[in-house]
């Protein structure tokens, strides 16, 4: 018809998916508009590539930043490949609890890494509960969380007993 005709397009644009949270986003866009990711080349990598270079940033001379700090501001992402590796990375580091306390590692740092683990499992419940990658995750963990319930069921019983036992001793031999 005319020169000045508008064509009318249901295009949306060009789009990129959020590598923390998974959104649709405009290419156009620097930041993610529902989880505020920033979109540059040093973003390439996966989460556990992103943690590394925060926590190895935090140990720079003019920081001001623990590694405590670095992993319990890191966010946890929802892409299945990012929240698969940074679950077994967290609980590596709540397995190994043990050794690092005999190292005289930092209680606190030790509580942020097993925080984390307990976040990426409740998002693995969340979005990927029937997938058998993290099922097995979400198992262990649950059995785990078992297990130490009962433990301290059975310690705390115990220390009731010896309660009892000792007054009722106190009481009877020592009037």
């Amino acid at each position: 018809m005319g020169l000045f005709k508008k064509d009318i397009s249901n295009k949306v644009g060009r789009v990129k998916k959020c590598p923390q949270c998974g959104a649709s986003v405009p290419a156009s866009k620097v930041v993610c508009p529902e989880c505020g990711w920033e979109f540059d080349e040093s973003n390439a990598g996966g989460a556990l590539d992103r943690l590394h270079e925060e926590i190895k940033k935090s140990k720079g001379f003019f920081s001001g930043r623990s590694e405590k700090d670095v992993i319990s501001a890191f966010p946890i992402p929802k892409t299945k490949a990012d929240l698969l590796e940074l679950t077994i990375f967290f609980k590596s580091k709540v397995k190994n609890i043990t050794i690092v306390k005999q190292a005289g590692e930092d209680k606190e740092l030790l509580l942020a890494y097993k925080q984390k683990y307990e976040e990426c499992i409740m998002k693995a419940k969340q979005f990927y509960s029937n997938d058998s990658e993290f099922k097995s995750l979400i198992e262990e963990y649950n059995k785990d969380k078992k297990t130490k319930v009962i433990w301290i069921v059975i310690l705390s019983i115990v220390t009731i007993a010896t309660i009892a036992l000792v007054t009722l001793y106190l009481t009877l031999f020592h009037n």
